[in-house]
Order: C-alpha cells, then structure tokens, then sequence
C-alpha cells in the first residue's frame, strides 16, 4: 500500500502508516468514555446485547469499509478509527464476565493467551485466504463474515453460564456497577500505589510496542542476519505466552489475596529483573540473539500479562470493594497507549532507522539504552507499589475486614449476604 493520504510536518503519510496510526489513537482514545461506561449501571442491564453490537460493528467497519471506501483511502482510515474505537472496549466488557470469581486468573490465563496470539492466527488466517484465490479488498469481509457470527454465538453461551458464586463473592467481592463518586473514592484511597502501578504498565507497554514496531530490525542486528527467517517471529514469543498462562494459573492456587497481591508483584520484578539480565548476557557477548530475544520476551510477556488485570482485582478482593475493577484497566491502558502512540510519531517522523545494517545496529543500540533505563525504572516503580499496598492493606484482615475505621464512607457496614464492603 503505497497510496498517501496525508502530508503532515513536511512528511508523507502512506495508507499502511496511517492505519497503524488510527488503530493506536481509536484504541488509546476510547479509554476515556470507556472508564465510566464500561462500569456503568446502563452497561451491566445491557451487557449482551452491548457486547454484540461492538462484534458485528467492528466488523462492519473494519471489513465493509475498507472495501466500499476502496477509492476513497482517507474514508477507509476514517472507518479502521471507528472500529478499533469500539473494539478497544471488547477486553474490559469480556473482564466484566470473569472477575470476581475464584478461578479468575485461570480464567485470565486463558483470555491471555488467546490474545497474545491473536495476531499471528489473523495473518495466517488472511494469508490462507488469500491463497484460495480471494482479492486482497475482499479478504477483511471472508474473515468477518468467517468469525464474526462465531463469536457471536460463544459471547451467548458465556453470557448464559452462571454469575459468580455466594462463595466467590465472599473469597473475592461483589462486582456491580460504580458511580463516578466511587470510581473517585476508590482511586483517592489507593491514589499513590494506582500511580506507580500505571506508569510501570505504561512504560513496560511502550518497551514492548517498540521491540513490535522494530522487529526486524532488532532481529536482524541481534542475530547478525539480513534476513530473518519467518518461523522466528512465530516461536519467539511462544515460551512467554505459555509461562504467562502458566503464572496465572499459579497465581490462583494462592487464597489470601494480600498474599496473592504481594506475589504478583514480586512476580513481576523478579520478570523484569530476568529481561534486564539477559539483555547484560548479550551485551557480554554470553547470549546469541536468538536466546536473547527468546529470555527478553519472557520477562516482558510475564511481568506484562501479571500487570493490570489480576493486581486490580485481587485489590477489589482483598478491600472487600463492590464494583467492577474494569474501570482501573482502562485507565491503565490509556496511559499505556500514550506510550504506544509517542513511538509511533518516531517510527513515522523520526530520524530514517530501516536501511541497510548501520541502521539496524543504531536501532538495537537505541532499544538496548531504552531497554537498561525503563527496565531499571520499571522496577522501581514496582518495588514502590509492593511497599505501598503491603501497608496500606494492613488495616485489613484476609476477608477484607477493615480493622480501623479512617474514612466513614469506607465502614465496615456488612450487606444482606453477611459481606463485608463498601456502600
């Protein structure tokens, strides 16, 4: 795709790159509006029906778009905007489904995994379907019309299973919806541990998108070859996706979620501190490229996946708090694509990085600094937050009892169901 469509700051902008621009900006920019209705009373009475409107319209977007705006590229971008704006609300109303239940990170581990890999089956699924003879314009509508109705038809059958049990509310806590007035409470509460949580997330999110933004030529400069073999970008990810799943699922054989939260971060430290070492092995010529590359995505895809999602609600759980922890993923995942989207503007309007291996070796220099500085603050960051939680949950028991009464809108008021938590 060679067609430009814009001309921004003396530089010109091709379809492929304005694509990649839009779907960071449609995913960060949704974030916003997705704090308050993802976790709103409107969202949870219309959860199904909500939820399926966001399948079939980003398909719709997406895939029809894309092919009736066929002569019109600014319009096709207009419509990859409008879909990864809605999809970006996908992950927090499948979360919805899930938290607050004993078997939440098991069932964390396996929406992990199937996201993480979600990108390598669409190409191989769009490859194949352009091998069976479909025209490029069409393939986008084959895949929706393929997947769309059989996504539909799963998100019924989850919307069917029972809710969380009398006993998963009394290990973890009600999950409903929240005011603006709670939401606001909540984060006040826990404001400076919330803080380091999501500028670590951020920072790991844009060490991450950097090594995705510049595979090949991190790979080409680390393995001292010009051209990468395929199966590489395939498999070099695969040990950290399954060690991923498989923290999870350890993560949930823990009972005592203070306990559980103090793991996690330990965790994630203990990840980062793995990647930073291993990218020391390669500096010191002990490690090849390939093993490099293999340990680095371990430690990031680990500390990444444990980030977010799991800490959120084992701290719902631990505080006894009744609500939804979707809201915090969504806060965090803005701040995430910040980062995201400040690589992007590099990758598009900064200093020429893909020619020739001079250029390859200045980009593996450039993400090795980035690599030793955001790895070192990460854990910095991390070691704040372990050290913040571990007194602030003091005050509360392992059932989420608070044993000293601060704040009155935060008592120790029991519900119907003999709960402890917040009103």
């Amino acid at each position: 795709m060679q067609i430009v469509v814009l001309t921004l700051f003396g530089k010109d902008l091709k379809l492929q790159a304005c694509f990649s621009i839009v779907f960071t900006l449609g995913f960060g920019v949704a974030k916003i509006p997705g704090v308050s209705i993802m976790s709103s009373a409107f969202f949870f009475k219309n959860r199904l029906s909500f939820c399926l409107g966001l399948y079939c319209a980003t398909m719709l977007f997406t895939c029809l778009g894309v092919w009736w705006f066929s002569a019109i590229p600014s319009m096709q971008v207009l419509c990859v905007f409008i879909s990864c704006f809605l999809s970006s609300w996908v992950y927090g109303a499948l979360v919805t489904y899930i938290e607050g239940r004993q078997k939440t990170e098991t069932l964390l581990a396996v929406l992990a995994g199937l996201f993480i890999y979600a990108g390598n089956i669409s190409r191989g699924t769009a490859s194949l379907i352009l091998q069976l003879g479909c025209p490029p314009l069409l393939m986008p509508i084959a895949c929706g019309l393929a997947t769309c109705p059989l996504a539909c038809l799963l998100l019924v059958l989850v919307d069917r299973q029972p809710g969380p049990s009398i006993e998963d509310i009394r290990k973890r806590s009600k999950r409903q919806p929240m005011s603006s007035e709670e939401r606001n409470a909540f984060c006040w509460e826990f404001s400076i541990g919330l803080s380091t949580m999501i500028i670590s997330y951020a920072l790991m999110t844009g060490l991450r998108s950097f090594r995705d933004f510049y595979p090949q030529q991190i790979f080409s400069a680390a393995m001292k070859e010009d051209n990468v073999p395929s199966w590489v970008f395939f498999i070099v990810d695969l040990p950290g996706a399954i060690l991923s799943c498989f923290a999870l699922v350890f993560m949930n054989r823990i009972e005592g979620n203070q306990t559980a939260i103090r793991m996690l971060f330990l965790f994630q430290i203990s990840a980062c501190a793995f990647a930073f070492a291993s990218t020391l092995l390669f500096e010191a010529g002990l490690l090849s490229g390939m093993i490099w590359q293999v340990t680095l995505g371990i430690g990031i895809f680990v500390s990444y996946t444990l980030m977010q999602t799991p800490v959120f609600d084992r701290l719902f759980a631990a505080t006894k708090t009744k609500g939804t922890c979707t809201f915090l993923i969504f806060m965090s995942d803005f701040f995430g694509y910040i980062a995201t989207v400040v690589l992007l503007f590099y990758q598009n309007f900064g200093p020429e990085t893909s020619s020739g291996d001079d250029g390859n070796q200045k980009v593996l220099d450039l993400y090795k600094g980035v690599l030793f500085a955001g790895l070192i603050l990460i854990t910095a960051l991390l070691a704040t937050s372990l050290v913040f939680f571990g007194n602030k949950l003091k005050v509360y028991d392992e059932n989420g009892k608070r044993e000293h009464v601060e704040n009155p809108q935060f008592g120790d008021a029991e519900d119907s169901e003999g709960l402890v938590g917040r009103t």
